[in-house]
């Protein structure tokens, strides 16, 4: 459930809280259907909208009407004009992984603002075993053709759906783990895999002191057993061979507060996840509690009728993928970006972290954008961390891509394998708007 105000058109300026359409979805429908035909008839400039700029101006929302139920939707090449932890942001896939998708796998849904995935496990008991999905071959590098989604890029398909990948100072404080989780489980309500499920009634985060996250968690073991795989999102605490043989044994942050879960996982296929994984493994051997690992896990899960646990949740993991963050939970893919991430933080700058989501290296994609100085575009940042000589041919493809898209002085770089300290920032000359899911919190 998402906690944001929209203003809709007329002199009123009259406010909509999206949160109405779950707790009070008549009062919501209401609303909307009396502005609709106002809002199409209203000049630019005083449609409906929320609290995100765009080149100082507010960035409108249509009210559209399907069958008897009106929705809020963005306005054609508007989508990325939003704000990252918008409920309407659209990423702009040139930006990150998304590339590298084939057309398909990921399809943007205007009736509704979902998206519908191809996801390279079925979610159905009944559907294929699960397999990692490896990425196709093409003739181009960089080119679009991963043909379904991992595990991985479902993680940062989530992260970024929940703005989790962008920071800006006002979000200081408030990006705590319920918070996070409750934009998670607002995300997962978005994606729908393939035509067989929704993700949010599979959705399983792992929330530490949350008795409604505990509560949901036991709903959608029960409801689902023997029929779907449940989906179940956490910070991992630590991995260790189980007393069964041949097993080990996740635990989770938060999972001893009335989860009453095992979550196991048969040791080859632990292997073969954490061989996909090495930072993370690596993050987790030496208990490295500035970057927290949060792990996705598709299981099949059912409850222990019998015995010593009886009621307990036997959750077998049948594949996961692991993702590092700084303790902003902001996805990173280094130490040295870890650092960076936590520096931009501390100077109170506004940018985002383009995810990686399935993309191969070969694909160009900032490791960071500022999005407070002159450039409206962002401002493309990398973080240069090694001095092999395979790394260092990388690194000159990437200066002469972005010395030829931005220019020399359009981009920013530190070597950190030379620069102890990353050298100064691009000025900020201006604060992009409050984000849309803070300033909710000002008013009521």
């Amino acid at each position: 459930m998402i906690d944001q105000w929209i203003r809709l058109p007329g002199p009123a300026n009259e406010g909509l809280n999206l949160a109405w359409k779950e707790t009070e979805p008549a009062r919501y429908q209401s609303r909307l259907a009396a502005k609709r035909v106002e809002n199409q008839r209203a000049s630019p400039g005083e449609r409906a909208h929320c609290d995100c700029r765009h080149l100082g101006r507010y960035v409108e929302l249509q009210i559209r009407q399907r069958g008897d139920a009106c929705h809020l939707a963005v306005w054609p090449e508007t989508g990325t004009h939003h704000a990252p932890d918008c409920t309407f942001h659209r990423a702009n896939p040139e930006r990150g992984g998304r590339a590298a998708y084939a057309p398909g796998v990921i399809i943007e849904r205007e009736e509704d603002d979902h998206v519908t995935i191809r996801l390279g496990i079925s979610l159905r008991h009944r559907g294929p075993e699960p397999e990692l999905v490896a990425a196709s071959t093409g003739q181009r590098r960089g080119a679009a053709t991963q043909r379904s989604m991992t595990l991985l890029g479902l993680l940062h398909l989530l992260w970024e759906k929940a703005g989790l990948h962008y920071w800006h100072p006002a979000l200081n404080g408030h990006r705590t783990p319920t918070n996070v989780f409750a934009r998670l489980s607002w995300a997962a309500s978005q994606v729908h895999v393939g035509r067989s499920a929704i993700l949010g009634e599979l959705f399983c985060p792992v929330v530490p002191d949350d008795h409604r996250a505990v509560r949901r968690f036991h709903h959608h073991v029960d409801r689902n057993v023997g029929a779907k795989r449940l989906v179940i999102v956490g910070r991992v605490e630590n991995v260790r061979e189980a007393a069964r043989p041949g097993q080990h044994s996740i635990r989770l942050w938060g999972d001893r507060n009335g989860y009453r879960q095992f979550l196991s996982v048969p040791s080859d296929r632990w292997r073969r996840i954490a061989a996909s994984a090495p930072r993370e493994i690596a993050h987790l051997d030496h208990n490295d509690v500035d970057v927290p690992v949060y792990g996705l896990f598709v299981v099949s899960a059912k409850r222990l009728l019998k015995g010593k646990y009886m009621g307990f949740i036997d959750a077998q993991v049948e594949d996961a993928a692991l993702m590092s963050t700084n303790p902003q939970m902001i996805p990173v893919e280094s130490s040295h970006e870890s650092r960076m991430a936590d520096e931009l933080i501390h100077q109170g700058r506004t940018f985002e972290k383009p995810l990686r989501f399935d993309a191969k290296t070969e694909l160009v994609r900032p490791d960071f954008i500022l999005l407070d100085t002159s450039r409206a575009d962002g401002f493309p940042m990398e973080v240069f961390g090694m001095a092999t000589a395979e790394y260092l041919a990388r690194r000159t493809e990437k200066e002469a891509y972005y010395g030829a898209h931005f220019g020399d002085a359009g981009w920013w770089a530190w070597n950190a394998a030379e620069e102890p300290n990353p050298p100064p920032l691009p000025p900020a000359v201006h604060r992009p708007s409050t984000p849309p899911g803070l300033a909710v919190r000002h008013r009521r």
